[in-house]
């Protein structure tokens, strides 16, 4: 009898702890609709958002960030970078944000003050100056994804 209470116990313990814990916002179940398609997005933006003054803003036409794998990033690359965007004529205006725990830096530049030809070579120009550097991302028309 002693053995069979040890071994229920902790049994309906854990069963009742189970049940009582709520259920996260993820874990709740889909509501059940009449259509059969994928929801319509809401109106504004290709991609759903609703426009507003973070969506148009959100949005630079390049970004560079240097990251790491676990051994820092290139600093040597990332000094030659700032002084080539600092060296350019027109001025180029750029956000610089430090996100990672080895030095990961993220340049976020809307090249607002270029021309659409100029922004085409000032990016050019910056994969030249960048091409024998590994651990670095181009993207383009992108948001500035680690910017607090």
């Amino acid at each position: 009898m002693k053995t069979l209470l040890y071994v229920l116990l902790p049994l309906i313990v854990l069963n009742s702890q189970t049940r009582c814990t709520p259920r996260s916002a993820k874990e709740e179940p889909a509501a059940v609709t009449a259509s059969t398609g994928p929801a319509p997005a809401p109106q504004g933006t290709p991609s759903g958002e609703t426009p507003g003054a973070d969506s148009a803003e959100a949005i630079y036409r390049l970004v560079v960030s240097f990251y790491s794998k676990g051994e820092g990033i290139d600093y040597r690359a990332a000094e030659k970078f700032e002084a080539f965007v600092l060296g350019y004529k027109p001025a180029v205006a750029f956000e610089k944000t430090s996100w990672g725990r080895e030095g990961e830096i993220d340049y976020c530049m809307k090249l607002s003050e270029l021309s659409t030809k100029e922004q085409k070579q000032f990016i050019d120009l910056a994969r030249i100056e960048l091409a024998n550097t590994q651990l670095v991302h181009f993207n383009e028309n992108a948001k500035c994804v680690h910017k607090r």
